[in-house]
């Protein structure tokens, strides 16, 4: 029973692939736009007082611990696996706020920038 519910409450394993994460984000975001919008809305605040940089993680944590948003695929307000999308996903949507956050490089991502963005791009535009 309780290997059950630990099962439940824990996403599934990240995907290694940068192309089908970029897919998976947007397929999640589709059901979830709410939690990019205070993602995005604290985001610009943040810059509107002042800041220069801000961790990403900081911010979600905020929409947890403030909001009653939730991720529509399970029981907790945000998953950890969408952080450095959302992130990325700013960025593409306010390029001139890309320092903003400081993104490391993910599992699988390439090296090469321009190539993660583009990817990015792509996911989102095709859902």
């Amino acid at each position: 029973m309780f290997a059950a519910q630990m099962e439940m409450q824990f996403p599934s394993a990240i995907n290694r692939d940068f192309t089908e994460r970029c897919r998976e984000y947007a397929k999640w975001l589709k059901d979830n736009r709410s939690i990019y919008t205070a993602f995005k809305r604290n985001a610009l605040r943040l810059i509107a007082i002042g800041r220069l940089h801000y961790g990403a993680r900081a911010l979600a944590e905020g929409i947890r611990l403030e909001t009653y948003l939730r991720d529509a695929d399970c029981d907790y307000k945000l998953n950890n696996n969408v952080v450095a999308l959302l992130s990325r996903h700013f960025s593409l949507e306010y390029p001139q706020f890309e320092e903003f956050f400081k993104e490391r490089q993910m599992i699988g991502e390439p090296t090469d920038p321009v190539i993660s963005k583009a990817i990015l791009k792509n996911a989102l535009g095709a859902n």
